[in-house]
């Protein structure tokens, strides 16, 4: 079993054949995409911030990625903005008007990292294959953001690994994929 995160839409294959396909443009159709994205360039552009640099949306098959600043800054600014945003709370207050007001597309907002957030339909989160893993008793999701699973992930566990060092992080990792009894799946970000 093969699957694909948000990152490139969710498509999922078993034995070599597709089981399983979706986008978000499939998914919310171009006129519900045309929407978000253009109230969101707009809250952007009205947004007061000390820089602003380019690549403010990203869409991506499986999800948009916002950043208030925009991805083309520098590791410096990165680092600046981060710092700002603690103290000012760009992304949570900009999460929050966004959630309200496309409550109605059932969207998740993910913030992570320092200068951007993901935005994808409610579901399409780490477990989504999980609807196409039933044959497996016990699952591993691991990843830096892996310490909220939704219901019902009873066989599920997770790892969350942000505060391990990359050694341990290995180390751990490895234990599961390659001594994992056939009956487990380890999925890795």
């Amino acid at each position: 079993m093969t699957t694909s995160s948000p990152r490139t839409a969710w498509v999922a294959h078993k034995d070599g054949k597709l089981i399983g396909t979706q986008s978000l443009k499939t998914y919310l159709g171009d006129d519900q995409l045309k929407e978000f994205i253009n109230y969101t360039l707009h809250y952007i552009a009205d947004l007061d911030i000390p820089i602003k640099r380019g690549t403010f949306i990203e869409f991506r098959s499986g999800m948009i990625n916002v950043s208030p600043i925009g991805r083309n800054c520098s590791q410096e600014e990165r680092d600046d903005f981060e710092k700002y945003d603690k103290v000012h709370n760009v992304q949570p207050t900009m999460v929050s008007v966004l959630r309200e007001k496309f409550a109605h597309l059932n969207l998740t907002f993910s913030i992570g990292g320092q200068i951007s957030f993901d935005v994808f339909p409610q579901g399409w989160d780490k477990t989504y294959c999980l609807r196409y893993l039933n044959e497996f008793k016990e699952i591993h999701f691991f990843g830096d953001k892996t310490y909220k699973l939704p219901a019902p992930t009873t066989r599920c566990s997770s790892a969350d690994l942000s505060s391990c060092q990359s050694d341990h992080q290995t180390i751990v990792q490895n234990k599961f994929v390659f001594s994992t009894p056939p009956r487990m799946l380890t999925l890795l970000e």
